[in-house]
């Protein structure tokens, strides 16, 4: 289960201290490494394989931050970690968390992204994947004031304007998209 693989010991526990950890910005890799854990639910807005348009899938994401690299508009921490995403009965896609990409727009939208590669697995029994995979939340334009993570899920779910989960598989030139309900967890 995606549980057992990416939290150690008690799930409970866990998932309550990353609860615990109040909304408020930091710098990644400001005093050492940031470790980062999320769950979402996501909902396919298009069909793939034998997954239907509407149907529910389970997410996670875990990844840790290293230095940052500014251009412009944006800033990039490089990451290492994995998203994970199950279908409830059997199925599941995953991807090496590459980087995070933090965008402060005036003229469009605030942004937080998550890239992975070496995209592979069996979801709707589907098993060619290229890359990127790749996990958007969009807020307001203007609503950061910097280029640090938040840290609670509080922060993450303010970007509320889209989330948006999507892959690709060959055989489509069209990516599969899922939009994605509240994140669960936080960063440390």
């Amino acid at each position: 289960m995606i549980q057992n693989r990416l939290f150690q010991g008690s799930m409970g526990s866990a998932f309550c201290f990353l609860m615990a950890a109040a909304y408020a910005g930091f710098p990644a890799g400001a005093s050492g490494l940031t470790s980062c854990t999320f769950l979402f639910d996501a909902v396919a807005e298009t069909a793939h394989g034998t997954i239907s348009n509407g149907e529910n899938l389970k997410g996670q994401i875990k990844f840790t931050l290293a230095r940052s690299d500014e251009e412009g508009q944006s800033r990039d921490y490089p990451a290492k970690g994995e998203i994970i995403v199950t279908r409830p009965g059997g199925g599941e896609l995953s991807g090496k968390i590459r980087f995070v990409r933090v965008t402060r727009s005036p003229a469009v939208a605030d942004s937080l992204l998550i890239d992975a590669r070496d995209v592979s697995g069996n979801l709707g029994q589907v098993k060619n994947y290229f890359d990127p995979m790749l996990f958007a939340v969009h807020g307001k334009r203007g609503m950061l004031s910097n280029f640090d993570l938040p840290r609670g899920s509080e922060g993450w779910n303010a970007f509320n304007v889209k989330r948006v989960f999507m892959y690709h598989h060959y055989g489509s030139d069209n990516p599969v998209l899922h939009q994605v309900g509240p994140l669960k967890g936080g960063c440390t």
